[in-house]
């Protein structure tokens, strides 16, 4: 084999183990807050204001993967791991906004759009959105959370 070919095909190899082992280290520190955010006490649009900033960081980080299928995957991982603390957030985020009056709602939407985490979440929702629907791709209680993130969504 050609030495060139041998360091190019070496460099590609550990290109990819270092990636994994970064998704790994990510999807760890994501479980870790997603944890910690299912168990506390804090008040909703506090819990409204972490779990926003979380999806945006865990879409973020998705998109960049290198292709649909990895970001799929990333997803995937991250909705099992964390199913039930999602499903305990959701479950509470979405009682809380059913029992807000539409000024309530407006006043927190205003606040949310101008906090570090609105912009990207802007860019990011959609775009997964569209992603999963393009594959025919499924995400479980990920897709709940996501969809809380939908400004018509959240008016229902």
């Amino acid at each position: 084999m050609n030495p060139t070919k041998g360091i190019l095909l070496y460099s590609l190899c550990a290109l990819l183990v270092l990636s994994g082992c970064r998704m790994g280290k990510q999807l760890k520190v994501h479980r870790s807050n997603m944890d910690f955010l299912a168990q506390s006490a804090m008040k909703p649009a506090e819990k409204f204001d972490r779990l926003a900033e979380i999806m945006a960081t865990v879409l973020d980080e998705a998109l960049q993967q290198p292709s649909p299928v990895k970001t799929y995957r990333f997803l995937d991982k991250f909705s099992k791991q964390n199913e039930a603390s999602l499903d305990m957030v959701v479950a509470e985020l979405t009682t809380w906004q059913k029992n807000l009056n539409a000024a309530q709602k407006f006043r927190i939407l205003g606040q949310a759009t101008q906090k570090p985490y609105a912009k990207k979440l802007l860019r990011t929702v959609p775009q997964t959105l569209q992603m999963m629907e393009d594959g025919e791709y499924k995400l479980g209680k990920l897709e709940k959370a996501l969809v809380m993130f939908k400004l018509r969504q959240m008016f229902k």
